[in-house]
């Protein structure tokens, strides 16, 4: 009988420990695409505003041209785009969540 427990435990640890190891890859590697995701999202909104702020810095001085560019981008634009961008980053990791859940059941 001790013979049989010995070989048990060990069956049951190595599953186990196989497992813990392919868990904590997966978990690993989509912490690593989250956050790889989010600099390049970062980035990408620093990117829209450096260029709307360089092209009302190249305008002239003219105040019709200035209200023409608030007409087309509104004061509150970089307020605007940081939540569209906020939305398709959650409407992506929810996609990403829910095709790990795909792989994951099947």
């Amino acid at each position: 009988m001790p013979v049989l427990g010995t070989l048990m435990l060990g069956l049951f640890s190595g599953l186990a420990e196989f497992f813990g190891k392919w868990l904590s890859k997966r978990l690993a590697v989509s912490t690593a695409a989250i956050a790889a995701a989010a600099a390049l999202l970062v980035t990408l909104a620093a990117a829209i505003t450096g260029l709307l702020s360089g092209i009302a810095g190249a305008l002239p001085a003219n105040s019709m041209v200035l209200t023409g560019l608030y007409v087309a981008v509104p004061a509150n634009g970089p307020a605007v785009l940081s939540f569209c961008l906020a939305v398709d980053a959650a409407c992506a990791a929810y996609r990403l969540g829910m095709s790990n859940l795909r792989l994951v059941a099947s």
